[in-house]
């Protein structure tokens, strides 16, 4: 009989495995709960989570209050007021259709320490089970970089000029979906697809991006255009307090694109030939 795969059972395993950004960010991305951006994090409401998991309120309620201190340490809260006003324009139709007096909401980490708790159904049993297998993922491939253009993944419009300089691992991040907006304290009104350049300089004293990404320092290229997004708004986060533009359909380019003239900090036209 095969060996039954280990995963954390014991609190010290599970806080030391929620402790790992790296971990948590692979086996989050196993786990396919639609989630809404808030506060610079990814959250889904209880109902969701629960229905996720294949199991009822009740049960979750359960396990909430039994291991509520742990889950409000890993991103579960409870949101009212202020925080469930700003929360509501993210949250979806059924939610904003009848706003609650308050929600209660599950970070994707959060989300991930629910999965290492839950004994009811198949779905939790399955996740814990193939946890050495996702853990030993690499988070995305390599790829050689190349002086000259080459094809987009998903063949972008072809009248893409501009290009937006951002620091790895923040670019990484956007390719792999992760990173949704771009704080910068200029507004835009640019609303197009745009050329994402990996700044020649990575933010090296980020360790949270960089584990969130999946890499080390020195690992993702620099220098290069590795990519594109479309801009599709700008909005004011007061909590951030900056403008923050929203991305969406990030593609990652087959080749790394050199550009022969200077890069700007911001938007920039970079040409090729």
């Amino acid at each position: 009989m095969p060996k039954r795969p280990e995963y954390p059972e014991s609190d010290s395993a599970r806080y030391e495995l929620l402790s790992a950004r790296m971990a948590v960010d692979k086996l989050s991305a196993s786990i396919d709960i639609a989630t809404h951006r808030f506060r610079g994090g990814n959250y889904a409401p209880k109902e969701v989570v629960a229905a996720y998991f294949g199991i009822d309120l009740s049960t979750l309620d359960g396990y909430i209050a039994e291991q509520g201190s742990e889950l409000a340490k890993s991103g579960y809260e409870v949101l009212r007021g202020e925080a469930l006003a700003r929360y509501m324009p993210t949250a979806g139709e059924e939610i904003a259709k009848a706003p609650p007096s308050q929600l209660c909401v599950f970070e994707r980490k959060a989300i991930v320490n629910l999965g290492l708790l839950i004994r009811e159904g198949k779905v939790a049993a399955r996740f814990r089970e193939s946890i050495p297998e996702i853990l030993s993922r690499r988070t995305a491939p390599r790829v050689k970089p190349e002086s000259k253009p080459s094809p987009h993944l998903g063949n972008p419009d072809a009248a893409m000029r501009r290009a937006i300089s951002i620091r790895q691992p923040y670019v990484e991040l956007i390719l792999q979906g992760k990173k949704t907006e771009e704080y910068r304290s200029m507004p835009t009104n640019i609303r197009e697809r745009v050329y994402l350049y990996a700044s020649r300089r990575p933010a090296e004293d980020e360790e949270e991006g960089w584990g969130e990404a999946g890499f080390e320092v020195g690992e993702l290229p620099t220098g290069l255009i590795v990519g594109t997004v479309e801009i599709v708004g700008c909005n004011w986060d007061d909590e951030l307090d900056c403008f923050a533009y929203s991305l969406e359909r990030p593609l990652r380019l087959e080749g790394f694109l050199k550009a022969i003239n200077q890069p700007q900090p911001r938007f920039w036209l970079p040409r090729f030939t």
